[in-house]
């Protein structure tokens, strides 16, 4: 098995829309965001893909969004289910 989903979501924003997905793959973690805009004859799709390895990478990745405020509900219940798999990429030191 080369690729496991962990989560993801699609949001509708106007003429646009937003899907996000997080993939375990070959070891690491991907999330992949693409934006669907939809004009009057064409549709044009923009994705990014950002390999990572921490949490927190991603958290930076998805709260940079220009679309983060319309999408922020979903986003965080995206972190808060990937957390479950994804490093944090803090020290774990107990005192």
């Amino acid at each position: 098995m080369s690729e496991a989903l962990l989560g993801g979501f699609s949001k509708v924003l106007g003429r646009s829309t937003l899907c996000v997905r997080v993939l375990r793959e070959r070891g690491g973690f991907v999330c992949e965001r693409v934006l669907i805009e939809s004009g009057h004859k064409s549709q044009v799709d923009r994705t990014q893909v950002l390999p990572f390895s921490a949490l927190s990478a991603l958290q930076d990745f998805l709260s940079h969004d220009p679309f983060y405020a319309r999408a922020e509900r979903e986003v965080e219940a995206l972190l808060r289910k990937v957390s479950r798999e994804v490093p944090d990429g803090r020290d774990n030191l107990r005192l």
